[in-house]
């Protein structure tokens, strides 16, 4: 099998709006599978799924290249397809033909249509990880608060593909309401000792979300000096969302990272947090904070 979508399991790819149909405040995930009239919005699509493959790849170049205007224009084209031939990709999802399925469970993120969370819930039990993992980044894409939080939760801590648990943690941070962590806050602390840097991202932005004590000293006994780069810098960036004083000495001590943006990272949280300024210049911040 060629190496189809695998570039959507790199870390931090949004869509534009992704939001479900403003008219629907609460879906019945039942009776959607029970009831697919009405479902399309297009006619009949002539290969359909080659089309949606090159559009695919396209959208992913542009992604690589950052070209904003490419990549709107490949999102609204395949949002017009996703729309279009709705209940042919989530028939297709049921189908024994993993290509299509991956397609399909792709696809479907950008409708943005909260009609198609119950259908990638139930890929999330696919024996495809490729399918699993592109079903779940699709129900982060689509980003609806209504989205059952255990589903998501169960996969979080028993999948064993990292590139899966990366978009289960992605779809987590993008329907997680800030005023209502919906039981995931001890799943998310838990998170930030998986053993993928994906995980440990993602579950940061969410923490960021949530935003207690907690989070913090979680973050601070764990990521704050994590192997990872990546994990480092957004753990700082995290700290400077929930804006708890207890960083400050451990951020003070990130000055002597060894990678000049997290040093950076630091030093502005710590700006932030205290109202002053001294740079770069460990030895200055220990000085004002009384510490050594």
């Amino acid at each position: 099998m060629n190496q189809l979508l695998l570039v959507f399991f790199g870390l931090f790819i949004l869509l534009v709006g992704c939001s479900g149909p403003e008219e629907e405040e609460k879906i019945d995930l039942d009776e959607i599978k029970e009831n697919r009239t009405n479902l399309d919005y297009g006619g009949e699509e002539d290969d359909l799924f080659s089309r949606l493959d090159s559009l695919l790849r396209d959208w992913q170049q542009a992604q690589r290249s950052k070209d904003h205007a490419n990549i709107q224009s490949s999102e609204r084209t395949l949002r017009g397809l996703a729309l279009g031939q709705f209940s042919k990709l989530v028939e297709t999802l049921e189908s024994n033909d993993t290509r299509e399925q991956i397609i399909a469970a792709t696809t479907l993120g950008f409708s943005e249509d909260i009609r198609a969370i119950a259908y990638l819930l139930e890929m999330l039990n696919n024996s495809n990880a490729m399918v699993r993992g592109n079903a779940a980044m699709s129900i982060g894409h689509i980003g609806s608060p209504e989205t059952p939080m255990e589903d998501l939760l169960k996969v979080l801590k028993e999948d064993p593909e990292d590139r899966v648990r990366t978009m289960v943690a992605f779809a987590i941070f993008r329907i997680i309401d800030p005023e209502e962590d919906q039981g995931a806050l001890p799943h998310l602390l838990e998170a930030l000792k998986d053993t993928s840097p994906g995980v440990r991202n993602h579950a940061l932005i969410a923490l960021g979300k949530i935003g207690d004590e907690e989070c913090s000293k979680a973050i601070i006994a764990t990521t704050l000096n994590d192997e990872a780069l990546s994990v480092r810098y957004n753990s700082i960036r995290t700290l400077g969302i929930i804006a708890d004083n207890q960083a400050i000495v451990p951020l003070i001590q990130k000055l002597d990272d060894e990678n000049i943006r997290v040093k950076q990272a630091a030093a502005s949280v710590l700006v932030k947090l205290t109202g002053e300024n001294f740079g770069l210049n460990k030895v200055k911040w220990e000085e004002w904070a009384g510490v050594k």
